[in-house]
Order: C-alpha cells, then sequence, then structure tokens
C-alpha cells in the first residue's frame, strides 16, 4: 500500500511532463519515465486498488492481524478478489503457504514469486494464472523474485507433456530480428523506409504485397509479444517503436484500400495497446472505420492527402467498396457503375490530374444517388426491379414501368408475410412473378425462370426497404 501511494504521488507529479511526451521522443527516454507514460492512463485504477493478507494464524500472533488470518474475513476477501475491477477494487492478495489447492480465480493474472517454490508446489502454484478466462484473459504472468527453477519443477513430467510448455527467452532473440528485418525488407528492397508513410502506403497498393506484408507482420508482432516487456525488445534495433511505425502503415494501408485483413486487432494485447496508442498520437482512431463514400466530409478527407496518387487511391477504393457493399440491391445499377469506374481507370491510366477530376465528378454522381426519371419509379424499391426485366425483355419502357409496379406491389403484400422466409412461400412467389412475365408477354419463354428467380432474390436483398 505504501509502494502504491508513492506511485500515485510519482504519476500525479509527472503528468504534465508525460502527457507533453511525443511518443518518438518517449521511445528514446530511460525505462523508468516509459514505464510512469505507460502507467498514466490508469490513475484512477491504480488510486482505487485494494490490497488484503491470507495468512494463517497462530495463538501468539498479535491482535492487529485478525483481519488477515480471521477465516470468515478470508472468505469475504476471497469472493471480493475474484470479482472484476468494476465490481470490487481488492486486486491484489499476498499469501504463505495457503490458496495453492482447492482455489479457482480464472481471472487473476499475475503471480508475484518471492520465496523458494519446487515441484508440484510450485506448478500448483503457477497454475493459479494459467487459465483462461471469457476471453478477456489471454495469458498469465508469473514474476519471479526469488529464482525458482521451472526446468526442475517439469522434470518430473514426460518431456512430451511439457516440450512446449516453457521456452528460452534467448531463442526468440533471433527469431525475432528475422522477423523484424523480413517485414521491414518488404519495403527497403524497393527503395522505400518505414519513416516515409506515403511511399509504404503507395506501394501497397499491390494486392498480393499486401497479403505478404500483413503475414509477414503479424509474425513479428508475435514475437515481439513474447518478448515484452524486456529491454532487448528496444534495442538495439528499437524493434517497439518500429512495430509503431508499421502499425500506423498498416492502417493507413487498410483505410485507403478499403482492405479489412488489414486488421490490426490480429495482434496480441500488449502489442496492440501500444500500437494503438501511436496511431492516435498521429490523429487517427484506432477503432473508426474509414470514411464512409456517402458522407458530407468524404470529400476534404480526399483533399488532405499531400500526394495526388493517394487522393486518387481514396476515390478509386471507396467506390469500390461502395459497389461491393451494396451490389446485391441493385446488380444492374452497380454494375454499370463499376464499368464506368473501371472506363475511368484505364482511360487515364497514369494521367493522374484528369484521373482526379474525373473520379471526382464519379464520386459526385454516386452521393447524387438514382434519381426519378421518365418513368416515375421509385430509385430504392421499384428501380432495382425495371433494371433487371429492361435487361432480358424488348418492350418499350412505359410498359415495362407499369409491369414493375404491379410486380412490386404483389412481391410487398409476400413479403409481410410471417413465414416469408419458407421456402414454399418463396417458390409460390417465383412461380406467380414468371405466371405474370409470361401473360404479359414481357420476356421470352425461355427465361421465364431465370427472371422470376432473379426478382425473388431481389426482394430477398431488399426486403427491408420494400417494407417501409
Amino acid at each position: 500500500m505504501e509502494a502504491q501511494r508513492k506511485l500515485v504521488q510519482q504519476l500525479e507529479h509527472r503528468a504534465p511532463l508525460l502527457q507533453s511526451l511525443d511518443t518518438e521522443i518517449l521511445e528514446s527516454l530511460d525505462a523508468e519515465t516509459r514505464f510512469f507514460a505507460q502507467a498514466l492512463p490508469h490513475l484512477e485504477i491504480i488510486r482505487k486498488l485494494e490490497f488484503a493478507a491470507i495468512i494463517s494464524g497462530d495463538k501468539g500472533d498479535d491482535g492487529s492481524w485478525k483481519k488477515w488470518t480471521d477465516k470468515s474475513q478470508q472468505e469475504i476477501n476471497i469472493e471480493k478478489f475474484k470479482k472484476s475491477l468494476d465490481e470490487d477494487s481488492l486486486a491484489i492478495l499476498i499469501v504463505k503457504n495457503m490458496l495453492l489447492t482447492g482455489f479457482d480465480a480464472p481471472l487473476e493474472q499475475v503471480l508475484y514469486l518471492d520465496r523458494s517454490l519446487k515441484e508440484y508446489e510450485l506448478l500448483q502454484a503457477i497454475a493459479r494464472v494459467n487459465r483462461v478466462y471469457d476471453d478477456k484473459k489471454t495469458e498469465g504472468l508469473v514474476v519471479d523474485y526469488y529464482g525458482v527453477d521451472i526446468a526442475a519443477a517439469l522434470s518430473v513430467y514426460e518431456n512430451l507433456d511439457t516440450e512446449s510448455a516453457w521456452f528460452d527467452i534467448r531463442a526468440e532473440l533471433p527469431r525475432l530480428r528475422d522477423r523484424y528485418q523480413r517485414v521491414t525488407a518488404l519495403f527497403t528492397e524497393k527503395g522505400c523506409t518505414i519513416d516515409d508513410v506515403d511511399a509504404c502506403v503507395d506501394l501497397l497498393r499491390d494486392e498480393r504485397l499486401r497479403v505478404e506484408f500483413n503475414d509477414c507482420f503479424k509474425d513479428f508482432l508475435n514475437t515481439l509479444d513474447t518478448i515484452l516487456p524486456r529491454s532487448e525488445a528496444r534495442q538495439p534495433y528499437n524493434f517497439v517503436r518500429d512495430a509503431k511505425k508499421l502499425g500506423f502503415i498498416k492502417k493507413a494501408v487498410a483505410d485507403l484500400y478499403r482492405d479489412e485483413k488489414l486488421n490490426i486487432v490480429s495482434a496480441k494485447e500488449k502489442v496492440r495497446a501500444l500500437i494503438d496508442q501511436y496511431i492516435e498520437s498521429q490523429g487517427v482512431d484506432p477503432k473508426v472505420p474509414p470514411i464512409d463514400i456517402m458522407s458530407l466530409d468524404f470529400k476534404t478527407h480526399v483533399q488532405r492527402h499531400r500526394s495526388i496518387k493517394a487522393q486518387a487511391a481514396e476515390m478509386e477504393f471507396a467506390a469500390r467498396h461502395h459497389i461491393s457493399v451494396n451490389y446485391e440491391e441493385d446488380p444492374v445499377y452497380y454494375k454499370n457503375l463499376s464499368e464506368k469506374l473501371t472506363k475511368i481507370l484505364e482511360s487515364l491510366a497514369d494521367n493522374w490530374e484528369a484521373k482526379v477530376e474525373a473520379l471526382r465528378k464519379y464520386i459526385e454522381q454516386i452521393q447524387t444517388g438514382r434519381t426519378t426519371d421518365e418513368t416515375g419509379l421509385d430509385p430504392k424499391t421499384q428501380m432495382p426491379f425495371l433494371n433487371i426485366l429492361g435487361e432480358y425483355s424488348q418492350k418499350e419502357l412505359p410498359e415495362l414501368a407499369q409491369a414493375t409496379v404491379e410486380i412490386v406491389k404483389h412481391i410487398r403484400q409476400e413479403i409481410r408475410r410471417i413465414n416469408w422466409g419458407s421456402q414454399i412461400v418463396q417458390e409460390d412467389l417465383r412461380r406467380w412473378i414468371a405466371g405474370y412475365l409470361d401473360d404479359h408477354d414481357l420476356v421470352s419463354y425461355n427465361q421465364l425462370e431465370e427472371v422470376a428467380d432473379k426478382l425473388v432474390q431481389l426482394a430477398r436483398r431488399n426486403r427491408d426497404n420494400l417494407m417501409a
């Protein structure tokens, strides 16, 4: 508790300085300053932490020890300890020769050892933190102040049972260096450095290279997470600093190219927290998805890119994403949008200024959306059905528009039925549509089933719009 009080005082005293430090500067400072910087965001939690001792009582004990030796109070403290910090502030139990057996607290994350423990007793102690907890606890940490012999404890088991139970961290360092060099070489071999974010992002336009980068970066982060928080993670290469830079590049690439596979959540908790903090320091929220093409701020967002190539990429991939997400709602309309985008990209190629201007007008067209034309049909609920009929029918537009109104009216009645999801109901609708198309001679006989099926599929995908 005295240590807690001192830590709180030091954090409060250092807070103004720590809050002013840039993350790049912080990486070059001593370990103690980095520790305080990492602890500061958790000051309020640290301030409210409570402690309790669980010890065996004796006749000669001082009277003040009763709160730690009384059985009923011990049971109360154990139950409090088993609760999350949101429910109770008791966070640390101090024990001696107790709670090694018959004690089940899966949320326990850290075990501090300050005396000799051997064989089964040592393994029982370690087992206290070696439990998963509600997908929130991914690992347990054992801090050994004494110097226990884990190898001797494990020797009582067969090698097959223990060969993957522990590892020598010194063997991980060469692996960390190798994986670091593999991921950075993706850029250096092509004349880039990870300090040039724009160049790296442009390089990763290549989808195959993005896949390779994602795999290499994930391997590097997994090994780095194993090494942390040891000082070897920062020297001599300063792996932590460069992991943050690579994480920022990954976020920028994921947002620009709308690549959902590039998800920073693939990193483990310790590394992810460091990277997220760095991304936030660059003015980006790692939890916010890329800006939507329909946003009022999209145009301003595009103009923030210093590179004209990045502006073109932002518009191109935002459009691709928009088309992909909405395609099934109106396949004909979005197919036409996709073909128009391809034509712009192919015809203007490396003429970046002309391409940006053409894409800007193209985006404005998407944002304007489908408008009511001479048919008077609703752009969201009727035009998608007209578009499909128009692909298969030779009839004049007014006749197709009238047919669309009647078909959509019938579909709306059907999809309000409680059992709409059943195959029988949807098959009845398909037969009705095929009969309607045949009766009005709208499409050729051999295409009746195909068109009816497409219209029913479209009804399923647009059910929410049709029921509004």
